[in-house]
């Protein structure tokens, strides 16, 4: 994803910069080894706490995803009953809310 300022802010970071643009760019790569970067200089207890953010940051983006299109897939095709549909879409709502954790994340 990439990020832009605009306004009185934007020209004067434009201005000040030579004329180069004020978009950044990022990754998911980029992001976890900022992270980690962070924690470098702290102790173990730091590096452990950001390594779980990092973990928690990775899952959100990649596997919640494949995970909620699995679980609607098999909620489209399989024949269940109605006890079972009902665990299902717990599962998917569960899954679809933590989902939503990549927002707080970011």
């Amino acid at each position: 994803f990439s990020t832009e300022v605009f306004g009185l802010v934007g020209l004067a970071i434009e201005s000040g910069g030579g004329g180069e643009g004020i978009e950044s760019y990022y990754s998911v790569f980029s992001m976890t080894a900022a992270i980690m970067k962070t924690g470098q200089s702290g102790s173990t207890s730091d590096r452990i706490g950001l390594g779980f953010l990092v973990f928690v940051f990775v899952a959100t983006i990649f596997v919640v995803p494949i995970a909620l299109v699995a679980s609607i897939l098999y909620h489209w095709f399989a024949s269940i009953n109605p006890l079972n549909r009902e665990k299902r879409l717990f599962f998917t709502e569960t899954v679809e809310s933590w989902q939503y954790m990549q927002v707080y994340v970011l």
